[in-house]
């Protein structure tokens, strides 16, 4: 949802805008953090022995748990990024 008011109507053409650095805090809790939680665990489970797939799948599984706390947490998150409207 994004707040404010703003006369436009459906169908019209509109930029949605949002702050370069809530872009980033996007960035980093979608694809950052993810990367570095897989690559990490993958590398300690290997480097404890365990064999290929089976820590590459458990890298993977790790991902279910970090989106899971995303979610539970998505209205704080929420409400740190500001979008805003250009037309």
């Amino acid at each position: 949802d994004i707040g404010g008011s703003y006369n436009v109507s459906p169908g019209d053409t509109v930029k949605v805008l949002m702050k370069q650095s809530d872009g980033f805090t996007a960035l980093l809790l979608g694809y950052v953090v993810p990367l570095i939680l897989v690559v990490t665990l993958l590398v300690v489970l290997i480097s404890l022995d365990v064999p290929e797939l089976p820590a590459g799948l458990l890298s993977l599984a790790i991902l279910a748990p970090y989106y899971g706390i995303l979610r539970l947490f998505r209205h704080r998150i929420e409400k740190k990024f500001n979008f805003s409207i250009k037309y």
